[in-house]
């Protein structure tokens, strides 16, 4: 039986992102990028998602629920516009669009894969109203929109009401981010999930709140737009856990927090 693949294209449009309209490769090439640098842990494929069986029992009786972000930036981290011509043009911003040539089978795979231990999703408001105004409307035999439909979503926001949101499981943050991330990261197990959202991930990252970084790094150099890494009061300390190249050079980086320097 043929294995689905998740439709990346999908969750690529509902970011504001462009779609992916590559040839699919009967082969593929697969490499762990720590072996080839010499990182000497080798690192599986099955090690590299949040969703993996390793990743399940080294967090068993961890007693809080982790937060992980998903992002795609280029060489010098920018993560503005990446998706259209017209999609974020603050601050003179003309590069809209630069993900597109950069989408294929293996990023495909890999975004399927961090889905399995997400308990729920956190968005800012509008990244909740990218993936509303598509997810709903998507096949429920796709994997990634049967979780993003029955899974429990957050959406940090000041302008819109609980009564705003109708797509199906999603409350509002209306008050202290922090605070209520907080409180979700204490509530059951698995992954909180955050998908672009740079404004709140801003807030996420000064106050230590993210444990895991999965970063799409496009081999590109802008040299202006915002950037998913600004100014914080520490530095971050990480760790690399993860990393697959793709047949478009992308590198499909899985890093987590090792504490506070």
């Amino acid at each position: 039986m043929a294995t689905m693949v998740p439709d990346v294209t999908g969750l690529v449009d509902a970011l504001g992102l462009s779609s992916i309209h590559t040839e699919i490769l009967a082969d593929i090439d697969r490499w762990d990028c720590r072996d080839q640098l010499g990182g000497g842990s080798g690192v599986s494929s099955s090690d590299r998602s949040l969703g993996s069986e390793a990743a399940k029992t080294s967090r068993k009786g961890a007693g809080v629920r982790k937060l992980g972000v998903v992002e795609f930036v280029t060489l010098d981290g920018v993560m503005q516009g990446l998706g259209g011509p017209d999609e974020d043009r603050q601050g003179g911003f003309s590069h809209g669009g630069w993900s597109g040539p950069y989408g294929d089978e293996v990023l495909a795979q890999e975004a399927g894969q961090g889905i399995g231990q997400t308990t729920a999703y956190l968005f800012g408001r509008r990244t909740y109203e990218h993936m509303a105004a598509h997810w709903p409307h998507e096949p429920a035999d796709d994997p990634i929109a049967a979780s993003l439909n029955a899974t429990a979503k957050y959406v940090a926001t000041r302008t819109l009401g609980q009564q705003d949101l109708d797509w199906a499981n999603c409350h509002v943050i209306p008050g202290d981010v922090v605070s209520a991330v907080q409180e979700l990261k204490a509530e059951g197990d698995g992954f909180i999930t955050v998908l672009g959202s740079g404004a709140l991930v801003q807030t996420l990252i000064a106050n230590d709140l993210v444990d895991v970084y999965r970063i799409m790094l496009h081999p590109l150099v802008l040299g202006t737009g915002k950037r998913l890494f600004r100014e914080y009061e520490h530095p971050l300390r990480l760790r690399l856990t993860g990393c697959t190249q793709t047949t478009t050079d992308v590198l499909l980086l899985t890093y987590e927090r090792v504490g506070q320097a």
